[in-house]
């Protein structure tokens, strides 16, 4: 997901990301901005369903990656 990488790389300018907590604080702004967005919740959740999780992380090349699929494994559950 590009977008979603564009997201990341733009807030990991805007935060510091020296530390764990710091770049789950980068993550978490991510998931709430895709939250306050419903179609792009959809397309997220979309995303995972037709592959997997996994999948999904792969396609994020970014060093929050695996922060990011964390945060969001359980939109597939809800929806």
């Amino acid at each position: 997901m590009a977008k979603v990488n564009q997201l990341l790389e733009q807030l990991s300018q805007s935060y510091p990301t020296e530390t764990i907590s710091q770049k789950a604080i980068v993550v978490e702004e991510a998931i709430k901005q895709i939250e306050n967005n419903p179609d792009w919740k959809r397309k997220v959740i979309n995303a995972i369903k037709l592959g997997s999780l996994a999948a999904f992380e792969k396609t994020i090349d970014n060093p929050f990656g695996a922060f990011f699929v964390e945060g969001i494994k359980g939109w597939q559950e809800i929806e």
